[in-house]
């Protein structure tokens, strides 16, 4: 029991101590896929035209990719982003590119310019306060001191 008291106390300060992983350092890379409801799908999947946490001052490249016969492309605007438009899906299982300097912080928003009122939503810098509170999972900083306390706890029932 002493060995996973200690062990637990080291675990829980070396998280504690990490205060870099604690952080959401946002994406640089992603693919948004375009279906035939005329929505954007992070890497295909989840919820509709979602808002996307990214990087701050960062090179952020956007591939797109088609998903049935309806052509598409993505724009980035706003939050001190220049516009920049991407090339045009043409096929089934096509995909573009678009690359860009993200700000800071802030928002930006993408969009297909072929269906802006579907296609559209938010890259949030990370870092940048959220304009309504959401649930999240515990962080790294979190769990490092629950685990410390729950080590202290062991050794001192030991004694």
């Amino acid at each position: 029991m002493k060995f996973l008291g200690m062990s637990l106390v080291v675990l829980g300060a070396l998280l504690l101590a990490a205060p870099g992983l604690a952080q959401n350092n946002g994406q640089t890379a992603f693919t948004l896929v375009g279906k035939a409801d005329q929505k954007w799908y992070l890497d295909g999947a989840g919820s509709a035209n979602p808002t996307i946490t990214i990087a701050p001052s960062s090179e952020i490249t956007i591939t797109i990719k088609q998903e049935g016969n309806l052509p598409h492309n993505v724009k980035v605007s706003g939050g001190g982003v220049a516009t920049k438009t991407s090339e045009i899906t043409q096929e089934d299982g096509e995909t573009q590119t678009l690359t860009f300097s993200s700000p800071a912080s802030g928002e930006i928003k993408y969009e297909c310019a072929l269906h802006p009122s579907t296609m559209a939503g938010t890259l949030r810098v990370a870092g940048t306060p959220e304009s309504q509170p959401t649930n999240k999972s515990p962080g790294v900083q979190v769990v490092g001191a629950l685990l410390a306390l729950a080590g202290v706890a062991l050794l001192l029932r030991r004694r």
